[in-house]
């Protein structure tokens, strides 16, 4: 077991204001790594999500196979480089609070991604806040090169990958989520942290005296968390 307790991070709308896999997805395409097709198909899916035709479940999931999709027979490690590139020249895109809470968070904690995004969004934040792991998609890859399938897809089945990370901790294991997708993240620990939460999950946060924060104030909030 180990002697330190962990904290697990959503990664879209909790550690990074967009969502990566549209704003990935285009720095591919302006650099001519991904057919503009992609962006297409993505906008037509999310119209679907807009009109009510697909819910959020089923339209993350479709866009984790449209990317991989067309990258299909692309070099794996030459994506991920290029991730890495991606999020280095994006530094204004994270939430100030989560690099700034680090260095207390991690006196008691270890500090683990968990993200329906792929393996190469993850290991890309990994490497960049110098992370302890992650949970995320994975994208299928045979001789070093993607194949186009999804071998694993974290969209909404986080729940017994968590379990399996948190049987390793004791303590005060902490969360930290901003949507629905989040809930049974946030259920399975000691703290939960909802970070500009929809309306939906505020509502939950609420009803359980959960800790509300929001850009302005996360890192104080947090930082009285941890003491």
């Amino acid at each position: 077991m180990n002697k330190k307790s962990v904290a697990l991070f959503d990664f879209d709308k909790t550690i990074y204001k967009d969502f990566s896999i549209f704003t990935s997805t285009k720095y591919l395409v302006e650099h001519g790594f991904l057919e503009g097709g992609v962006e297409v198909e993505m906008m037509e899916e999310y119209g679907k999500y807009k009109l009510g035709i697909r819910d959020y479940k089923q339209t993350a999931e479709e866009m984790i196979k449209i990317q991989a999709k067309f990258m299909t027979g692309l070099d794996f490690s030459t994506m991920r480089d290029k991730m890495i590139d991606f999020f280095a020249e994006n530094e204004d895109r994270y939430f100030s609070y989560f690099e700034r809470i680090l260095p207390n968070l991690r006196e008691t904690h270890d500090v683990y991604l968990v993200t329906a995004s792929s393996q190469l969004v993850a290991e890309a934040i990994e490497k960049r806040f110098n992370l302890d792991g992650y949970l995320s998609t994975i994208y299928e890859v045979k001789n070093e090169r993607l194949t186009g399938e999804i071998e694993k897809s974290l969209v909404g089945e986080k729940g017994k990958e968590i379990k399996e990370i948190l049987a390793k901790y004791t303590g005060r294991n902490m969360a930290f989520g901003d949507s629905d997708s989040d809930i049974e993240m946030l259920l399975s620990v000691e703290v939960p942290v909802c970070v500009e939460p929809t309306d939906n999950l505020k509502e939950l946060a609420q009803e359980k005296s959960w800790l509300v924060v929001t850009e302005e104030n996360a890192y104080e909030e947090i930082m009285k968390v941890l003491g």
